[in-house]
């Protein structure tokens, strides 16, 4: 072959590599482009809003979906609830719930700290150690209580509720409660969503932060992802954004950055329906009787 003919080939090689450097250079600039435009309009959006962040949690936090099943009663829990357990008149529904209405109402010192309310409940429910109080629910005059696992709350899942009515001295004069089993690890453990982008997602989605809000807090949790077979099921890690210290909570799927509807107020009628008909059917009928 000629020189000139290398000399050629080498040539036109030589620009169809150059002209494959460009583009990939040129789609990396896009790329970063794109990123801190998306990030730029992020944090231009909070400022236009007056939306303010406090401290968040440090990045690379990792963690596993889990999975748990109901608790079932076991003899020695009823033969507690039975004994040991005074000042109300209890029943069990099919060894999962309980249901229980006190004889003379119970004050619970809603004027203290959490702790202290927990600490006076203990005497009349099992496995107090194992619920947090979730909030005060001033309109409905209730006590909601969720289950923790692994040092972490799960989320508005009826398998795992004390949820505590009071009366107009805000005394305690019913509960529904029940339990999970402990939580068993599926799957390897992952880098879960940077708690910014998470603060992003709920943003974007225009379902919850409002002009002048706060985000005062924000902690992994466990949500509800879906029910396998039997009583099984299985629950994602979940960012908890509480905004201006509790007044509202949003929630994001902390492995995939979604964000999570809830709907509190369904959740605690179901409940709260489903403790009156239980009252009525297992209780104050037979006090009738």
């Amino acid at each position: 072959m000629k020189w000139g003919s290398v000399k050629t080939l080498f040539i036109i090689a030589f620009m169809i590599l150059n002209f494959f450097l460009a583009q990939q250079l040129l789609e990396k600039i896009d790329e970063t482009n794109i990123e801190t435009l998306s990030q730029t309009t992020f944090e231009d959006g909070l400022a236009a809003e007056d939306i303010t962040i406090g401290e968040l949690p440090e990045s690379g936090k990792k963690a596993s979906y889990v999975s748990a099943e109901r608790y079932l009663l076991t003899e020695e829990d009823k033969k507690s609830l039975e004994e040991s357990l005074t000042n109300q008149n209890i029943a069990i529904i099919n060894n999962q719930t309980i249901i229980s209405e006190f004889i003379e109402p119970v004050s619970v010192g809603l004027d203290d700290d959490s702790t202290t309310v927990m600490e006076t409940l203990a005497e009349f429910v099992i496995y107090d150690d194992v619920y947090e109080l979730w909030k005060y629910d001033e309109e409905e005059n209730v006590l909601l209580f969720f289950q923790k696992q692994n040092d972490r709350t799960v989320l508005f899942n009826k398998a795992g509720v004390l949820y505590v009515k009071l009366n107009e001295n805000q005394e305690a004069v019913s509960y529904y409660q029940t339990l999970l089993n402990e939580v068993r690890v599926q799957g390897d453990e992952q880098t879960v969503v940077d708690p910014m982008n998470a603060v992003e997602s709920v943003f974007n989605s225009n379902e919850v932060l409002r002009p002048e809000d706060h985000i005062s807090d924000m902690k992994l949790a466990y949500h509800s992802l879906l029910a396998l077979k039997g009583e099984e099921q299985v629950f994602t890690p979940t960012w908890v954004i509480e905004i201006n210290d509790g007044e509202r909570y949003a929630f994001v799927n902390a492995m995939e950055g979604q964000t999570i509807p809830t709907d509190e107020e369904v959740y605690m009628e179901e409940i709260e329906t489903t403790l009156e008909q239980q009252l009525e059917t297992h209780i104050r009928s037979d006090k009738e009787e």
